[in-house]
């Protein structure tokens, strides 16, 4: 055998091993306890494209009776994802790999009047997300966000 062959041989199995790696960190755990959302269902969603907003189910779990819940959700990449919460839509930054405890909001229900309102809006609150590393993206942007509120608000009125 030749030089060119071993190299060949080398740049196909080095493919073959690329190739062959099983993408384990697609996904996001999510976990927490909160006794006012107990016995509730907690769905994440995605919008499947941002001109009609449309909604992809990620992941749903029943949290407990004693507040506690965990579930993962299939991200394959860095994922703005959200949950409609009575009158709070929470949502945070998953990345694959990553685990999120969630300090969940207080639970307030829609009411009647809320539901039948086609003008009702919930309450979009970033979701708080307890032990934040430093150089995590959710506090990143957040930081972003409360530092060009003010610009935009002075500039625009």
């Amino acid at each position: 055998m030749n030089y060119r062959s071993y190299i060949l041989r080398a740049l196909l199995w080095f493919a073959g091993v690329i190739c062959s790696v099983d993408l384990t960190f697609c996904e996001a755990t999510v976990y927490g306890k909160s006794l006012d959302w107990a016995n509730k269902e907690l769905t994440f969603c995605l919008y499947k494209e941002l001109i009609t907003n449309s909604e992809e189910i990620l992941a749903s779990v029943t949290i407990q009776e004693d507040g506690t819940f965990e579930l993962k959700i299939p991200v394959k990449e860095t994922e703005y994802v959200f949950a409609h919460l009575g009158i709070f839509k929470i949502y945070f930054y998953a990345v694959p790999g990553e685990k999120y405890e969630l300090v969940l909001p207080p639970f307030q229900e829609k009411s009647a009047t809320d539901l039948l309102n086609p003008y009702f809006e919930e309450l979009t609150m970033q979701v708080g997300i307890v032990d934040i590393a430093e150089n995590d993206l959710n506090l990143l942007i957040r930081m972003f966000d409360d530092a060009y509120e003010p610009f935009l608000q002075q500039t625009c009125g």
